[in-house]
This record gives structure tokens, C-alpha cells and sequence, in this order.
């Protein structure tokens, strides 16, 4: 499922257990840690995570997450997001 997708960023967030891809994951890194001077750009940054507990039931669901999710969101290892699943 997680090869299929390019899902190699997995989180959790409420009671759901999401994938992102590469990109996601570069995203919240950079999000929760900007290196810049200028963060002004993070009040406006997102990236999409899926949600596997639906995509393991047959129906592909993305979320669009943004600043305000970010002290919500615990990563999560690959094997963590299978079990939890």
C-alpha cells in the first residue's frame, strides 16, 4: 500500500494514521523548524497527507494540512503506522 503510493512520511493526527510522500515530508520539517529569517512563508505552507485507515479500507482520502495542525501531528515510524492501523 505505502509502495504504491510513494508513502515514506507516516504520521498520526486525532485517531488517524496518515502517509505523505517525500515531499510532505520535507514540507513539515520545514514547517516545524524554518531556516529562514523571514518565516512569514510557514502561515501560508501546506502539504497533503493520506489517510491510510481509509485507504486500507478501499477509499483514497487526502487532507491538506497547514500551521495549525502542526502541534497536533506525532511522525511516526513505518512499522508504528501498520500496527496502528
Amino acid at each position: 500500500m505505502a509502495d504504491d503510493d510513494n508513502i515514506s512520511f507516516f504520521f498520526t493526527l486525532d485517531d488517524n494514521v496518515y502517509g505523505g510522500t517525500e515531499d510532505s515530508r520535507l514540507a513539515f520539517a520545514r514547517m516545524k523548524s524554518p531556516e529562514e529569517e523571514d518565516e512569514s512563508w510557514v502561515k501560508d505552507a501546506t502539504f497533503i497527507g493520506i489517510n491510510l485507515k481509509k485507504l486500507e479500507q478501499g477509499h483514497k482520502e487526502q487532507k491538506i494540512f497547514s500551521k495549525s495542525d502542526l502541534k497536533k501531528i506525532k511522525p511516526i515510524s513505518k512499522e508504528n503506522a501498520f500496527r496502528d492501523l
